[in-house]
């Protein structure tokens, strides 16, 4: 896009990471200036969001509403139910044109929106609702490349290196010590076979309960472990850029969808089986091919990026809401 019609963008979200992350992978996608906006909604806005519009975005902390002043943005990007409630509440204080994007079913009618971006797994569909199969997020080949420069020892590791992303327990995927011992289990059987290094890395989502057993069973595999700051800088970058293989538990979609953005085997591992939403997920992948097994080769995969195509179709509909403006656009 000419650097003349590149628009002013808003990030508006809570402090989930995984909320945090896809707005912020749109935003690159389209270039342009971007500002985040925290969110965080006293109750009742939080617990009643998207719904409760009057006086939310007085609401926020003086932080976020400091923010929240002229020039306002061409492209307000949301992610997750907090910010559904602030782009429906910015739309209404808003007097210039703003088109406003909500990754994730918002919960209420899609046309409250410019767009939405919701996943295959969220079953949602009308005029303005633009599919994806997974999260969306910023990986690329560029992406890549500078994860590897970041920690260019890793390149020394014997190979195949296996990168092991731990999530937590969710209702629709159990994840305990019982299920890990059987993870570090299938881990010990590819190494013997294979030969490589193992990488293990918790996240934010991992519960403390699982953080002494996930450090005993990587140290008896001889694996390298990152639960906390206490271990270091976070290596979540450099350790997927350098894997052959990743195996990710089947808690996160989000976790999922970065691993299979790296163009090598993913390994979906749940234990206990799955239900909902990360049920539908996994299908979805498995249908596509998408997902190795423990039996299959470390080899190049096609990687599954699907946030540049669709920053091509939100820009394309803001371009066109910008030629004939008629309280909004839809595509």
């Amino acid at each position: 896009m000419p650097a003349a019609t590149q628009p002013r963008i808003w990030t508006l979200t809570d402090q989930a990471a995984g909320n945090r992350q896809q707005a912020a992978a749109l935003a690159l996608a389209l270039g342009g200036a971007t500002t985040h906006v925290p969110l965080r909604f006293p109750q009742p806005w939080r617990a009643l969001a998207p719904r409760l519009l009057r006086y939310a975005l007085s609401t926020l902390p003086i932080a976020s509403r400091t923010l929240l002043v002229p020039p306002w943005p061409d492209i307000a990007i949301g992610c997750g139910r907090q910010s559904a409630l602030a782009l429906r509440a910015l739309k209404r204080t808003v007097e210039a044109p703003l088109f406003t994007v909500q990754i994730l079913d918002p919960r209420i009618d899609p046309a409250a929106y410019d767009l939405v971006i919701a996943p295959l797994h969220d079953a949602l569909t009308a005029p303005n609702v633009l599919t994806s199969l997974g999260a969306l997020n910023a990986i690329d080949a560029a992406w890549l490349d500078a994860a590897r420069r970041h920690a260019p020892a890793l390149a020394e590791l014997a190979r195949p290196i296996t990168t092991v992303l731990i999530g937590g327990s969710h209702r629709q995927a159990r994840l305990d010590v019982a299920s890990l011992q059987r993870l570090f289990q299938s881990l010990a059987a590819a190494r013997a076979e294979h030969g490589g290094s193992v990488l293990v890395l918790a996240s934010r989502r991992s519960q403390r309960a699982l953080h002494a057993p996930l450090r005993a069973l990587s140290a008896s595999l001889g694996a390298r472990c990152w639960i906390d700051a206490s271990d270091g800088e976070n290596p979540f970058a450099p350790w997927l850029a350098n894997a052959d293989r990743v195996v990710v538990s089947a808690d996160s979609v989000n976790m999922l969808s970065e691993a299979l953005a790296l163009g090598v085997p993913v390994i979906s591992h749940a234990a206990y089986g799955l239900s909902g939403k990360l049920a539908r997920f996994d299908a979805a992948l498995r249908e596509r091919g998408l997902l190795s097994t423990w039996s299959d080769p470390p080899q190049a995969q096609i990687p599954l990026r699907e946030t540049p195509a669709l920053a091509a179709q939100v820009r394309q509909c803001w371009e066109r809401s910008n030629q004939s403006w008629i309280g909004g656009a839809r595509c």
